[in-house]
């Protein structure tokens, strides 16, 4: 990945593709900062493939940007996707 950009996830097992998770720096000017964020399928919900993805994007990101934090948009009702972000 470069300064920002998607990571495709697969299984180890299969190398099936099951999602993306990275980094998005909007060019908007009232945009707080870097964005990551993580996609999967539904029917790789709930095996800790969105923590383990998320982790890694946010490891990538602290260790290859001059930051102090990152922003993540995740919908209300997406409890899942905010245990990841914390």
């Amino acid at each position: 990945m470069r300064r920002t950009g998607q990571w495709a996830l697969e299984r180890r097992e299969t190398r099936a593709f099951i999602g993306r998770a990275g980094s998005h720096l909007p060019e908007r000017g009232d945009w707080p900062g870097l964005e990551i964020g993580w996609t999967l399928h539904p029917d790789h919900w709930g095996h800790g493939y969105a923590t383990e993805a998320g982790r890694a994007a946010v490891d990538w990101c602290f260790a290859n940007h001059d930051i102090d934090e990152l922003v993540r948009a995740i919908l209300l009702e997406n409890t899942a996707s905010q245990a990841v972000a914390r």
